[in-house]
């Protein structure tokens, strides 16, 4: 990284210029604009703090719109290798995470190595507060499917039986939920998943459960299968398989 001193009303990136640093800000003001025939439109501003320009070096396109200094700062630039060598790092770091993650999980005892590193590629994290609901009884399972992992938390599962909502388990880390959805499209979610605790979770699109998934989903299916038979009354979107080395909650 170097240091680039810059003076109040100087352009520092100009939108549709090819991306060559990245921007860490020491001091000052800056604002991101972009002109058009009407004037300038005023994106965002940056007071004291923050970074800019690191979306043209991640997607190796022309700037998105001109940064000019609203008062004299200091900022630190970052150079595309250097940036992209940073970010490239960051990403196997949280692949190795994700992989062991996955690892844990029996579902995924039946694919191969290469299989979970591509899961691994197409995982989202999500974090939830305490209170707030992952998923809701009633909606068409069709909504946003997705195939649910939990990393961290505390996640309880409510249903209405016979007129009143009942918790009918909790899941902690190591343990998933929401994959019957993937696998039957044809009725609404039976439960609530609502986060007791600070949760994060890491989900699969139904896209890439499909494309990746392979032997598993077949076992997810036959699992489904059996919570049928086993319990048509309770029968649900999700289930609380455990990994023998998470707690029973």
């Amino acid at each position: 990284m170097f240091r680039r001193d810059v003076s109040s009303g100087e352009i520092i990136i100009r939108e549709g210029e090819a991306a060559d640093n990245l921007y860490v800000i020491q001091s000052g003001v800056f604002e991101a604009f972009k002109s058009s025939a009407d004037g300038e439109r005023v994106l965002f501003k940056y007071e004291g703090a923050g970074a800019f320009g690191e979306l043209a070096l991640m997607y190796n396109c022309p700037r998105a719109a001109t940064v000019r200094a609203v008062s004299d700062g200091v900022l630190w630039a970052m150079e595309r290798s250097t940036f992209r060598t940073i970010v490239l790092a960051a990403r196997m770091q949280k692949r190795r995470r994700y992989e062991e993650v996955l690892g844990e999980m029996d579902i995924f005892q039946a694919l191969t190595p290469a299989n979970r590193s591509s899961i691994a590629d197409c995982l989202t994290a999500e974090v939830y507060q305490e209170g707030e609901y992952i998923l809701r009884e009633g909606e068409p399972l069709a909504t946003g499917s997705k195939f649910y992992m939990i990393e961290e938390g505390l996640v309880e599962c409510c249903k209405t039986i016979q007129g009143a909502k009942r918790s009918v388990g909790t899941m902690g880390p190591g343990r998933f939920f929401g994959e019957i959805a993937l696998v039957r499209q044809n009725s609404n979610r039976a439960a609530d998943c609502i986060a007791r605790q600070r949760t994060k979770v890491l989900t699969l699109s139904r896209d890439a459960f499909e494309r990746l998934m392979g032997p598993a989903e077949k076992i997810l299916a036959e699992q489904v299968a059996q919570y049928d038979r086993a319990n048509s009354d309770l029968s649900s979107d999700f289930s609380m398989h455990r990994n023998p080395r998470a707690s029973f909650l």
